[in-house]
């Protein structure tokens, strides 16, 4: 996800609208942590992040986006198995 360019997500957010689960608007609503990348690469560049052991945009890439993700999987993985 971080080397996702937001021009082009949001093409991606316009097309979800159409979708038929709600988890894919879940997801176009995930779209938009990306922009937490920037937010902790600026005060926490060479910090540490409270409570972790990573600095700045290494708290996003290997934190936020695997909760990002995990979360988004699991409520996939829920209604597809709640489907059959």
């Amino acid at each position: 996800m971080s080397d996702a360019k937001p021009m082009v997500l949001d093409v991606g957010v316009a097309i979800l609208s159409i979708a038929r689960s709600r988890v894919w608007l879940f997801m176009s609503g995930l779209v938009f942590l990306y922009y937490l990348r920037f937010w902790f690469g600026y005060p926490f560049p060479t910090t540490q992040v409270t409570g972790s052991m990573y600095r700045g945009t290494a708290f996003f890439d290997f934190v936020i986006t695997w909760l990002e993700f995990a979360s988004w999987f699991a409520c996939l993985a829920a209604v597809s198995f709640r489907r059959r």
